[in-house]
């Protein structure tokens, strides 16, 4: 980031963990969610299952079910089926109903909230600096709805979603379509902001892009530079400045 010239013109975001945070941690809101419905259920076991569930999925249908023709929103029901296992039979209405309940709830803004220091930053880029800002996110097309109730949408050029892209971060594709995205013809003149080491920033690093890894609390990687983490936007901002 030392480096980094005042000839970036184009600078995409991750959304989850970097921009938008959930207001309530996941496996919670599906605990409550559970017991409106009339259903207690174990934290530990859900968590257990809930990462099973995550990473069988992830591996017999990538991209949230894109790849396989599975579609996201089948996708998300199988995730809550498999992580209320043995609490609730599948047929069951009652699992029916907690899923569309999430999968609601988790469609909207009511969600998450806006990490602090997030229009501060944005403003700042699109409006003084005129730079070309958009999204690059391993998530479905609800994202669309999302930034627009949050008020968000208009600050960025484009909205690259991995699950209508056709392909997930860290492959080098998506970054790249990016670069197409924000008229970008030079992955150094690109900066990718986000919170995870190998979606975000060994993804865009190894597209040929400058990165940033906004971390709060987890232990740097030793192969990241420490020039190029930030643990909150205020910071991030002012360190822009200088160029």
């Amino acid at each position: 980031m030392d480096g980094m010239s005042s000839s970036i013109k184009l600078i995409t975001f991750d959304v989850t963990g970097t921009i938008l945070l959930f207001k309530t941690p996941v496996l919670k809101k599906y605990a409550s969610t559970a017991f409106e419905n009339g259903l207690n259920a174990d934290y530990a076991t859900l968590e257990k299952n809930f990462l099973k569930g995550w990473s069988s999925l992830r591996e017999k249908h990538p991209n949230f079910g894109k790849k396989t023709g599975l579609g996201w929103e089948k996708w998300w029901m199988k995730m809550v089926e498999k992580t209320f296992d043995g609490f609730i039979n599948e047929n069951d209405n009652k699992i029916v109903k907690i899923a569309n309940d999430l999968i609601k709830y988790h469609s909207t803004a009511d969600a998450f909230e806006i990490r602090d220091g997030t229009k501060d930053l944005l403003n700042y880029l699109k409006n003084k600096k005129k730079k070309n800002l958009g999204i690059v996110s391993n998530y479905d097309p609800r994202l669309h709805i999302i930034l627009k109730q949050l008020n968000l949408n208009n600050y960025f050029d484009f909205v690259l979603t991995s699950y209508e892209f056709g392909c997930e971060k860290p492959n080098e594709k998506i970054f790249r379509e990016a670069l197409k995205l924000g008229n970008c013809h030079n992955g150094v003149e690109a900066l990718h902001v986000g919170d995870d080491y190998v979606n975000d920033y060994l993804g865009a690093k190894n597209a040929g892009l400058n990165a940033i890894l906004i971390n709060q609390n987890e232990k740097i990687n030793d192969y990241v530079n420490h020039s190029d983490v930030f643990d909150n936007f205020h910071r991030l901002k002012k360190h822009l400045e200088k160029f």
